[in-house]
């Protein structure tokens, strides 16, 4: 579950860097992410 959380933000932030529009759309998801695995 941890190697899932940290590739997880790994490509989140390889996407931000890439596509900078995209942090808050990923904030988002972030919060749903956190949310359904009670990090």
């Amino acid at each position: 579950m941890t190697l899932r959380v940290s590739n997880y933000n790994q490509v989140k932030r390889e996407l931000i860097k890439r596509y900078p529009s995209t942090k808050k759309e990923s904030d988002k998801e972030q919060r749903k992410y956190e949310g359904e695995f009670g990090k």
